[in-house]
């Protein structure tokens, strides 16, 4: 039995790629493959953000696993491992890197100074740079 969620926190995903990409978030413990329909989180097309999520989990399941896969083939993929901090909001960006899916999710920082927003850019100069939509997420 799965311990209890104790923690949620918005989770607004960014594609920056060229195709449709599908999110998929599940905790470290679970042996199955990320690449399940139970784990995924959101379906987002090219240079869209997703509605907000709200992604649960218990903290002494914090170790999450993030993924993405592209929505038609589903044979280019990309995962990375997190550490969640309870009342850290987070951000996950799907993007290339060198042709290659890459993800990343980046702490989002809260800004005490109300319509005041920073928004932070770091590329390569290879890199293509999209402007996204802002996604703005309430406190929970």
């Amino acid at each position: 039995m799965m311990p209890k969620k104790t923690t949620a926190q918005c989770l607004p995903l960014v594609n920056a790629t060229d195709d449709m990409v599908n999110f998929y978030a599940k905790y470290i413990g679970i042996s199955e493959s990320i690449y399940q329909s139970e784990y995924e989180v959101a379906s987002v097309i090219n240079d869209e953000s997703s509605t907000q999520i709200i992604y649960q989990w218990n903290d002494a399941l914090s170790r999450t696993s993030i993924a993405i896969t592209d929505t038609n083939t589903q044979t280019l993929r990309a995962t990375d491992e997190y550490n969640l901090i309870n009342n850290q909001a987070y951000i996950g960006i799907a993007w290339l890197d060198e042709g290659e899916y890459a993800i990343n999710l980046v702490e989002a920082n809260n800004n005490t100074t109300g319509n005041d927003y920073t928004v932070r850019f770091f590329l390569l100069p290879q890199i293509k740079l999209y402007t996204l939509m802002v996604v703005i997420c309430p406190r929970l």
